[in-house]
């Protein structure tokens, strides 16, 4: 609290140094080098580490209610299904096509951070072994271009990317891990840009 004894002058003072030392901390803590953690391994997790402790951003996996679905009569009347939910290849490949839209974006990005780690594991399978082949194809043709772009703009301290086809499964499995060294600053900038561009489109 503020002395009464001193004049108004003198608690002014007091104030404007007070905020003066709220605001350089605040400014210390953006720009210090925090860690972003992203690991896939049948569940997404996120975490945040700053001065060596991990926060967790999102870990939490959603418990599915099981919903008893009444016939759709007209489906069963026309024979037609609504369509198939997007396999994880799908998903691979969106995210591809998303990134080469927003290159600008990325580059912008890659040029602020550090990544200290980038390992991603694909297994492709599928029902047959022509149709677990061309979905391998497929794969590979999308991630490898897309890390390799990646890795021309900046380079990861350690880097593994691989792809593989499983011919004994009809499932996919991915195993991802990206440990990605930036200052807080820098997040909020490309932050405010992304939904910047979001309502531009």
């Amino acid at each position: 609290m503020l002395n009464p004894s001193l004049n108004r002058g003198e608690n002014i003072m007091i104030l404007l140094y007070v905020i003066l030392a709220i605001l350089a901390f605040l400014i210390l803590l953006l720009l210090l080098p925090v860690h972003l953690i992203v690991t896939y391994n049948e569940k997404l997790k996120i975490f945040m580490r700053i001065f060596g402790i991990k926060f967790s951003i999102k870990n939490k996996s959603k418990k599915k209610t099981k919903i008893k679905k009444q016939p759709d009569k007209t489906k069963e009347i026309t024979g037609k299904n609504d369509e198939k939910p997007k396999s994880l290849i799908d998903r691979i490949e969106y995210f591809v096509d998303l990134i080469k839209a927003s290159k600008d974006f990325i580059l912008n990005i890659l040029s602020r951070i550090k990544i200290e780690d980038l390992t991603f594991k694909l297994s492709v399978g599928g029902s047959n072994a022509f149709e677990t082949a061309t979905r391998y194809g497929q794969a590979s043709s999308a991630v490898y271009s897309a890390f390799s772009a990646i890795c021309c703009a900046k380079k990861p301290e350690n880097y593994e990317v691989n792809v593989s086809p499983n011919f004994m499964s009809e499932k996919n499995s991915l195993m991802m891990n990206l440990d990605i060294k930036l200052q807080p600053i820098y997040m909020i900038y490309f932050l405010f840009k992304y939904v910047k561009t979001i309502k531009n489109l």
